[in-house]
């Protein structure tokens, strides 16, 4: 399902991407989220498709139009896409012979690629993927699940509900969260989405996502402190200071740049990303 708010300079693209799968058993359903602009008739162009579904809501937010699209759906697995993002044709080909296995994944997911905002290949930052049980430990220190490459087994939403609308920026991570408690994970270990970087999308307010991001640890932290021992919990913390910090000095906010990277050491003095940061910032190069 495509949650889409305002999409139609790229939605276009990620629909023929996703009509262009070679696993042909599938249902399309964009969820429109009050956009303003001329989203609804992007989409028209497709209604022709017995595949592609149509929804119109007030605006919400992305966690509440991927869950109006998740009450919609009527497969037993749920894919997501970004309305700016691209699947490459063998995606859900690829993905769903994993939901066969004896021990049967929630989540599926896959590698992605970085584009601009032309669809040209950039550089970015890869993470190491992971699977099997309590994949929380993991998440805790890096949201490494890109929702446009994951596909949801429907007895995750029934056995943990779904997307905390009152949640900005970290919803996902915090279904992922929430799932790990539950059900194993699993990826194909290849790129097969494209993830689009560009300067109006949510994901660009960086220093959002790391204070975001902080909340929902404390608060899971919190609710499940029996299940993270000590020397973990020290790396989740000076993994998400950390972050905090490199983003408040990218703002010219270096006193609490200052804090963050210094109390991310102090949590776990082996955290190379703060000690080089925290140089950066002293030099005046961060």
């Amino acid at each position: 399902m495509i949650p889409a708010y305002n999409a139609s300079e790229f939605l276009p693209q990620t629909l023929e991407s996703v009509l262009a799968q070679t696993y042909k058993s599938m249902e399309v359903i964009v969820v429109d989220d009050g956009s303003t602009d001329d989203t609804r008739g992007c989409v028209s162009a497709y209604l022709s498709d017995s595949r592609v579904c149509y929804h119109w809501k007030e605006n919400g937010g992305d966690g509440s139009a991927r869950n109006e699209g998740i009450r919609i759906a009527t497969a037993p697995y749920v894919a997501f896409v970004d309305a700016d993002d691209l699947w490459y044709p063998d995606k859900l080909e690829k993905q769903m012979p994993l939901f066969d296995q004896k021990i049967k994944p929630g989540i599926v997911f896959s590698d992605r690629d970085l584009i601009n905002e032309k669809g040209e290949p950039i550089l970015g930052c890869q993470w190491p993927l992971f699977r099997g049980d309590r994949l929380y430990e993991r998440l805790l220190i890096q949201n490494f699940v890109p929702t446009s490459a994951a596909v949801v087994a429907r007895e995750v939403f029934g056995e943990v509900g779904l997307f905390d609308e009152s949640i900005r920026y970290v919803c996902d991570r915090d279904f992922w969260l929430r799932a790990s408690l539950k059900f194993p994970f699993d990826f194909v270990p290849k790129a097969l989405e494209a993830h689009r970087k560009w300067g109006n999308q949510m994901t660009s307010n960086k220093l959002a996502f790391a204070e975001a991001a902080l909340q929902l640890i404390t608060r899971f932290i919190r609710e499940h402190q029996d299940l993270i021992d000590a020397s973990l919990e020290s790396e989740i913390w000076s993994t998400a200071y950390a972050r905090r910090g490199i983003c408040l000095g990218e703002s010219g906010r270096y006193p609490g740049a200052l804090k963050d990277l210094l109390y991310a050491i102090r949590k776990c003095p082996t955290n190379r990303q703060a000690g080089k940061s925290l140089v950066k910032l002293m030099i005046g190069r961060l």
